[in-house]
């Protein structure tokens, strides 16, 4: 493992008066400042969020090698200085054949340690805007991940305790057909009397539990309502692109398939999309509602292959759909954000029935407020 000291970058920040001007001017955390008033005197106190993820450098999906860079990010400044390069500081990089897992905070404990000095002592500094000598403190108000990461960080089990909140009263459900793991018994999270804890609704869900209460919030952060945060661009692309391949029931990306439709079989739910077996091995998918009919895919194909968006906003919409396949593909993470938190509300006003036009719309409203 490398690892690059924060303290040595925070002094190199301190000693460019340009940079040590940026410091005090972001905005301040309120419920932190009114908890620590001492820490919150000196506006220059670092407030980082450490982000951390997986990745290959050699572009080889199949290789043994694994690469984990942590990163800080430092908050006091401004949103659109903060993840610039000069600014973020690479503390350390973790190297193997494969991924650290739940043992990543033995990787981690030489940054722990810089944090707790940075917490407890503070370091010396010289400003270098005042010419001033000062005591530096530094806290850690988030961390950034994928859920995958996420797991690692906190040291859960993966994919049995996803909810960091809900721990060990998280539910899951090992998935034969898919050979994955899923979280079920959601609808212990509606507030009592929801129209969805209705006992016809138990075909629709997982069929267990409708009257349960949702668990007892559970953390040892009493100081920060928020210590975990997700990669959202991360999650965006993922939820698009699971979206409009399942829409317009894209062959090999589809998350409608035969095996999710045996989990259906498995679970005793949604007996209307059952396989239909046809002999010889062979089974035909019934179609759902929210499989989307050519005319359907035509509409919404059309519609954004008709967009021009101003430069820099996204890519070239139209580039991105194909009239002939009437399909969507080469979109990057950053035209899914668009796509989801713009376009895709109206794109798909084309779309029957219309409770999947609702569904589809308030995802595209929840991602639009999140971000």
């Amino acid at each position: 493992m490398w690892y690059l000291n924060p303290i040595d970058h925070l002094r190199r920040i301190f000693a460019n008066p340009a940079f040590a001007k940026l410091m005090p001017d972001a905005t301040q955390w309120q419920r932190f400042d009114e908890l620590y008033p001492e820490f919150a005197k000196d506006p220059r106190n670092v407030r980082f969020a450490v982000s951390t993820d997986g990745m290959n450098p050699f572009g080889e999906r199949n290789s043994t090698h694994n690469t984990w860079p942590v990163i800080l990010t430092i908050y006091n400044l401004r949103t659109w200085l903060c993840q610039k390069r000069k600014y973020t500081m690479l503390s350390g990089l973790i190297q193997g054949p494969k991924q650290p897992g739940i043992d990543i905070d033995v990787f981690l404990e030489p940054l722990v340690e810089d944090m707790a000095k940075l917490w407890n002592d503070g370091v010396q500094m010289t400003d270098s805007l005042t010419k001033m000598d000062f005591t530096l403190r530094g806290m850690i108000l988030t961390t950034i991940n994928d859920y995958p990461a996420n797991f690692s960080l906190s040291g859960q089990i993966k994919g049995k305790s996803g909810c960091l909140s809900c721990l060990d009263a998280t539910t899951s459900e090992f998935l034969d057909g898919s050979r994955k793991v899923v979280y079920t018994k959601y609808r212990r999270f509606l507030v009592q009397g929801h129209w969805y804890r209705r006992k016809q609704f138990n075909n629709h869900f997982d069929g267990k539990d409708k009257k349960a209460s949702a668990p007892k919030r559970r953390h040892d952060w009493k100081d920060l309502k928020v210590p975990h945060t997700i990669d959202c661009m991360h999650l965006k692309k993922n939820v698009f692109d699971s979206t409009i391949c399942t829409l317009m029931d894209v062959k090999g990306k589809t998350k409608d398939g035969l095996k999710s439709r045996w989990d259906l079989v498995n679970m005793k739910i949604r007996s209307e999309l059952h396989p239909v077996e046809q002999g010889n091995g062979k089974f035909k998918l019934r179609a759902a509602s929210y499989n989307l009919t050519s005319d359907e895919k035509r509409e919404l194909c059309l519609y954004l292959h008709s967009l021009k968006v101003p430069t820099g906003l996204s890519s070239n919409i139209r580039s991105l759909v194909s009239m002939k396949d009437l399909s969507i593909s080469g979109y990057n993470a950053h035209d899914c954000h668009m796509m989801l938190t713009v376009f895709l509300a109206i794109a798909i006003t084309a779309i029957n029935p219309v409770f999947m036009r609702m569904v589809v719309t308030r995802m595209v409203y929840f991602f639009s407020k999140i971000s």
